[in-house]
């Protein structure tokens, strides 16, 4: 949750769960149920794929890129072009 940026609401929401009750469950307080399992597996796997990054984590990428050498820098650049061309973006 806290890399999606997601609430316990929300997960709630899209598993069809309440929020108290991944509340109980996150903390403990119930078993966790086959069901609840599940819904929390498969939320999972769909928050997994492609998660956005967070600006701070964004400036601290940009920090990095221009702490090095322009070439250096435009060897990153071309990677990264060549990945975003992969995934067909």
């Amino acid at each position: 949750m806290r890399e999606t940026g997601a609430s316990q609401s929300d997960v709630a929401k899209a598993c069809g769960f309440t929020q108290p009750h991944i509340s109980k469950v996150l903390n403990g307080r119930v078993k966790l149920a086959k069901k609840t399992a599940v819904g929390l597996e498969e939320w999972l796997d769909q928050n997994r794929e492609a998660p956005e990054p967070s600006p701070q984590t964004l400036e601290k990428i940009a920090a990095k890129l221009n702490a090095v050498g322009p070439k250096r820098r435009m060897q990153f650049m071309q990677l990264l072009a060549a990945i975003d061309e992969l995934l067909g973006r």
